[in-house]
């Protein structure tokens, strides 16, 4: 059975287990999940995290397609640099996503 916590969003899973109205983003790693609720913090976007066996999912609403395309480049960004670009540093969860990214400083 899915475990639930709350970021400040109300219980957004229907009586039928799924859940309506808000975007959701799975990551495994603990770590990318942090930063995924970070981002979201620093936009004062509340969210909702289901964790099930093997991950959690960190759901919110989006205002705007722009929104849910900010949130998602910071992230990914976030797993670029500290997956692939090795001795540079993370970018902060308020930083805005770069328009593009590489490995040299």
């Amino acid at each position: 059975m899915p475990v639930t916590s709350s970021g400040g969003a109300e219980n957004p899973v229907g009586k039928d287990g799924v859940v309506h109205g808000m975007v959701g983003l799975r990551y495994d790693d603990a770590n990318t999940r942090e930063f995924l609720k970070a981002v979201l913090k620093s936009m004062d976007v509340q969210y909702f995290v289901r964790t099930e066996p093997g991950g959690a999912t960190v759901y919110w609403r989006s205002s705007s397609h722009e929104q849910e395309q900010e949130i998602q480049s910071r992230v990914s960004q976030y797993t670029f640099v500290t997956e692939v670009c090795h001795g540079l540093p993370a970018p902060a969860p308020d930083e805005p996503a770069k328009k593009q990214l590489s490995c040299e400083q």
